[in-house]
């Protein structure tokens, strides 16, 4: 049975999430598949996201780089863990939409970390585009799973 959580933001806009244990009944082989799929196109947007932003850094300003580098990962991200990660057949404005609210916290927390490596200039570059490419699939995965791509 599945339990859910919901929590409202106002006037109409209202989250709701499958309760995270119901995660773990699923069988093991698809959490292995899932975690495995969304690992891989994580790790080949992960890449592609760093060595864009550092390869746009030779031209742009730091924070303009990492913004513009994950917009254009933004659809590649959005339809690989849609098809092959999460193999949804929900519907696609619906999903789309929660998709570009994550990306909007992930946007914030790239301009976090890049204010942060501008205050702290050991931080400038290639360790703060490290931090962002480790912590946007940890938090990702969570979150696609329980609430983006989340079945029922």
């Amino acid at each position: 049975m599945a339990r859910w959580a919901s929590f409202g933001l106002g006037r109409n806009i209202t989250f709701s999430a499958v309760h995270v244990t119901e995660l773990s009944s699923r069988h093991p082989s698809k959490n292995i598949r899932q975690m495995l799929t969304f690992g891989l196109i994580g790790l080949a947007n992960t890449a592609a996201f760093f060595l864009i932003a550092n390869g746009l850094n030779l031209f742009l300003d730091e924070s303009v780089s990492a913004y513009l580098a994950y917009a254009l990962l933004v659809p590649v991200s959005f339809f690989g863990h849609r098809r092959l990660t999460f193999k949804s057949d929900a519907a696609i404005a619906r999903e789309w939409l929660k998709f570009c609210i994550v990306q909007a916290l992930n946007l914030s927390l790239i301009w976090s970390v890049t204010t942060v490596s501008g205050i702290y200039p050991i931080l400038s570059g290639w360790p703060a585009f490290g931090i962002i490419s480790l912590l946007i699939p940890i938090l990702n995965f969570v979150i696609f799973q329980i609430w983006v791509f989340a079945r029922g």
